[in-house]
C-alpha cells in the first residue's frame, strides 16, 4: 500500500490503510516489542536462537519495517515507521546485540537486515547500519550444525562466505542487507528530523 500511495493519491487506500495501521500500533508493548504471536504464553520464546531458528520474528518485524518506510515515503505519515523504529530502539538495541548483558541474535530468516539498512538510509542513524553488520556477522555464542549455517544463511559471518548455497530466499536477503553495507551503496538521511 505504501508503494501504491507513493505513485499518487488514494484515499480509500489511505483511510483502509490508516486504520489497519492504528490497530497495529496499538498493541505495542510499553518496551517497543510487537508481535502478537509471542504474548501471552509465548512470551517466554520471544527472540531465542532455538526458536529464531525457524521461527519469522524478526522476518516478519522487518517486512513491517520495511512496509512503514513506503508508507511514509508515500504519505508522510511516520505512524508506522515510529512503531518500527520504537521496536528496534526501544527493545533490540537494548536487549540484543554484542555487548555485556546483551543475547545474541540469530536471524533464522534473513530480512530485519534489509530493514535495518532501509531504516539507516530513511534516518541517517549509524546504529541501525551497525545492527545490521552485527546481524550479519553472526554470534559465537550461538551454534549451529554446519546444514545450519548453510539452510538458514546466518550465523557466521557474511564475508567468510564463498559462494551462495541453501535456501535461495535467505541467502538473497542476507545479500540485499549486505549490500547495503558497502559504502557506496548506504545513501543515509531521507530526513533529518528523525
Amino acid at each position: 500500500m505504501g508503494f501504491a500511495l507513493q505513485s499518487g493519491d488514494r484515499p480509500e487506500l489511505r483511510a483502509m490503510t490508516d486504520n489497519i495501521i492504528k490497530e497495529v500500533v496499538a498493541v505495542q508493548e510499553p518496551s517497543g516489542y510487537l508481535n502478537t504471536y509471542y504474548a501471552g504464553d509465548k512470551a517466554k520464546d520471544r527472540m531465542l536462537p532455538e526458536v529464531q531458528r525457524w521461527g519469522h520474528e524478526l522476518y516478519n518485524m522487518g517486512h513491517m519495517i520495511q512496509g512503514a518506510i513506503a508508507y511514509y515515503r508515500g504519505t508522510g505519515d511516520r505512524t508506522l515507521l515510529d512503531a518500527g523504529i520504537r521496536f528496534v530502539d526501544g527493545y533490540l538495541l537494548p536487549n540484543f546485540g554484542p555487548g555485556a548483558g546483551q543475547k545474541p541474535i540469530l536471524s533464522g530468516h534473513p530480512e530485519m537486515e534489509m530493514a535495518l539498512i532501509e531504516l539507516y538510509r530513511t534516518t541517517g542513524e549509524k546504529k541501525y547500519l551497525e545492527l545490521a553488520g552485527y546481524i550479519l556477522h553472526g554470534d559465537d555464542r550461538i551454534k549451529l550444525p554446519q546444514h545450519g549455517y548453510v539452510y538458514h544463511f546466518c550465523g557466521i559471518p557474511f564475508t567468510s562466505r564463498t559462494h551462495l548455497e541453501g535456501h535461495a530466499v535467505r541467502a538473497m536477503y542476507a545479500c540485499c542487507g549486505c549490500d547495503g553495507l558497502l559504502p557506496g551503496n548506504r545513501r543515509p538521511g531521507l530526513f533529518e528530523d528523525a
